[in-house]
């Protein structure tokens, strides 16, 4: 099993990127539903887009993790 990459720390820049892990919103939605392969690969992504700072911005228009847990998406 491969634990998710969430380290609460849950909130998407304007680019809808989350700054605590690095996914988008869509691969926090999907993430139950990949395979192993395609969570390894989410996770290296990720990780990437950590460390180039896509992940960084102003998080003042900030979606909270709550919000998007409320949303269907």
């Amino acid at each position: 099993m491969i634990r998710s990459p969430c380290v609460s720390r849950c909130a998407l820049n304007p680019d809808k990127i989350c700054v605590g892990c690095g996914r988008t919103i869509a691969e926090i939605a999907n993430w139950s539903g990949y395979a192993k392969e395609k969570k390894l690969e989410v996770i290296d992504i990720a990780a990437a887009r950590k460390s180039q700072g896509i992940a960084q911005s102003d998080v003042t228009s900030a979606i909270t993790r709550q919000a998007w847990q409320d949303a269907s998406l």
